[in-house]
């Protein structure tokens, strides 16, 4: 039984070490959307869950938070962490996450943005992030 604990204390040590230092944060100067989630402008930290294929967009001070699936997609040679919004009139869906390298993540769009691009195309903007470590 202790053998046990002791492997549980190990991999719970190994998945918070795994996401230490991976987390992006990010100053997002426009009210904007994640799933069914409004956030309102902010500093923002972004920790991509990659056992989970999710990712958990929260507030520094911690009063917005939200956790979404992403497909992971190979992307172009940036190196910058960099956040894309769809933009459609005044609302902002955030649309891809590349957190450096070459790895993006997807994000699916929710039934608010689909009913909204039915009307056309989105314009895109792009956010520069930071790793939380910098």
């Amino acid at each position: 039984m202790k053998t046990l604990g002791a492997i549980g204390i190990a991999l719970f040590a190994g998945a918070l070490y795994a996401s230490t230092g991976r987390d992006l944060v990010v100053s997002v100067p426009f009210d904007f959307t994640v799933g069914q989630t409004l956030f309102t402008p902010g500093e923002y930290r972004v920790d991509v869950q990659k056992a989970t294929s999710s990712l958990v967009i929260e507030s520094v001070d911690g009063a917005q938070r939200a956790m979404i699936l992403a497909q992971k997609t190979p992307g172009d040679s940036q190196v910058s962490p960099l956040l894309t919004f769809n933009v459609y009139g005044e609302a902002r869906f955030l649309s891809k996450i590349q957190t450096g390298g070459t790895t993006v993540w997807q994000l699916a769009r929710g039934s608010q943005e689909t009913q909204l691009g039915r009307a056309g195309e989105p314009v895109v903007t792009t956010v520069r992030a930071r790793l939380g470590g910098e």
